[in-house]
């Protein structure tokens, strides 16, 4: 659940810097179908378990905090290629 959540968030975040683009706001659904997909879940099943995440807080809390720490990995990673970049 935590690396689809994750996906969710990334998808989220670029749909939004990206929303000024026509089209893409109308595209989400499609997105979706083939985050979905990458994860071979379907949304029903994604929006049940986000549901019972939501009633109890820990396991919300737990999961929340393994989608941060995976997001601030990336973020590292994607700060060291910049650097490196940067230098050559």
């Amino acid at each position: 659940m935590a690396n689809v959540l994750t996906d969710v968030f990334l998808l989220e975040s670029r749909v939004t810097n990206l929303a000024h683009r026509e089209g893409v706001t109308d595209s989400l659904p499609i997105y979706y179908a083939g985050l979905f997909q990458k994860h071979e879940i379907t949304r029903q099943q994604f929006e049940k378990a986000y549901e019972c995440y939501m009633l109890n807080p820990e396991d919300m809390t737990w999961l929340m905090d393994e989608v941060l720490s995976t997001l601030s990995i990336m973020q590292s990673k994607l700060d060291e290629k910049s650097e490196d970049l940067q230098v050559q």
